[in-house]
């Protein structure tokens, strides 16, 4: 029997990003507001993510940072308000939630 698995796109909200050495976005941090309105962490990613995407969520972040972190896990993130929605594409769901094999496919724009 082939085990096939298929690739999942999921909208989410950027909470936040990893700063490479420059202080620019690296990884990303998703997430969601569940059906009780908190916000659930949803991973990271990193691939995917270009130069110009990057800009547009450092200059976000020239005024929309906040100090409480959105979820503990992480540590030295530049926390953002969960505003900025994008896309990512994943292989599937761990058992913790998080996203196996993320890339990100963009910011989304019409939202």
């Amino acid at each position: 029997m082939i085990n096939i698995k298929v690739m999942q796109d999921e909208d989410l909200l950027i909470c936040g990003y990893h700063p490479d050495v420059d202080g620019q976005p690296k990884d990303l941090v998703l997430g969601y507001y569940d059906d009780n309105g908190k916000l659930q962490s949803r991973g990271k990613v990193y691939l995917g993510v270009s130069k110009q995407e990057r800009k547009i969520i450092f200059d976000f972040a020239k005024t929309h940072t906040v100090t409480k972190p959105h979820f503990d896990k992480y540590k030295n993130i530049v926390w953002l308000e969960p505003i900025l929605v994008g896309t990512a594409h994943f292989m599937q769901e761990t058992e913790n939630g998080t996203m196996r094999q993320p890339v990100w496919k963009g910011l989304r724009v019409d939202v």
